[in-house]
């Protein structure tokens, strides 16, 4: 199974699933779990932040829109930012990140071109802020479904009006 990773931590397990990868009990020659989840830190520690006057108007409406989002978390300031991002694995297209310890939320550009891309990967991301939990997790699972219902509601109440009435804002998915 080239798929493989030695399994050392069974809480590690979701994380492995999520980076594409099968956790197992035994194996010879095969990385560990917790050489995969560190492997996928230090390419996600390669992040590049792109500046908003690098952005063309159609990402820069929905970073905005993102922004806006974000400011469902409890505790503010949370930042969000333009970014490349490298994948997390050879396996999986990392959309979006979020960093603990500085509170960032980073979103692929590749991401911006559409709102429902951008505000989906938003959503997922905040819920780590919100949660505390890691992908796979069932409490983050369940964070994402509260944020997205608190933003519906927002919209409701045109609390993002000024940035979904911007003209250059694109809603397609990706």
């Amino acid at each position: 199974m080239d798929n493989a990773v030695l399994r050392t931590d069974p809480a590690l397990d979701a994380m492995v699933r999520h980076l594409g990868y099968e956790p197992v009990a035994s194996g010879q020659g095969l990385r560990t779990d917790v050489e995969l989840v560190q492997e996928s830190q230090e390419r996600l520690g390669r992040v590049v932040i792109v500046p908003d006057v690098e952005l063309s108007p159609l990402q820069l409406a929905s970073l905005m829109l993102a922004r806006a989002i974000a400011s469902l978390a409890p505790q503010q300031p949370i930042a969000v930012h333009a970014a490349v991002i490298p994948p997390a694995s050879d396996r999986v297209h990392t959309a979006g990140m979020y960093r603990r310890g500085s509170r960032d939320i980073y979103i692929s550009t590749d991401l911006l071109s559409a709102a429902r891309s951008t505000m989906d990967t938003v959503l997922h991301e905040l819920a780590h802020d919100t949660s505390g939990a890691d992908d796979g997790d069932a409490a983050h699972d369940a964070e994402v479904g509260h944020l997205s219902s608190l933003a519906a509601f927002g919209a409701a109440a045109n609390v993002y009006s000024e940035q979904l009435g911007d003209p250059n804002l694109v809603w397609r998915g990706v």
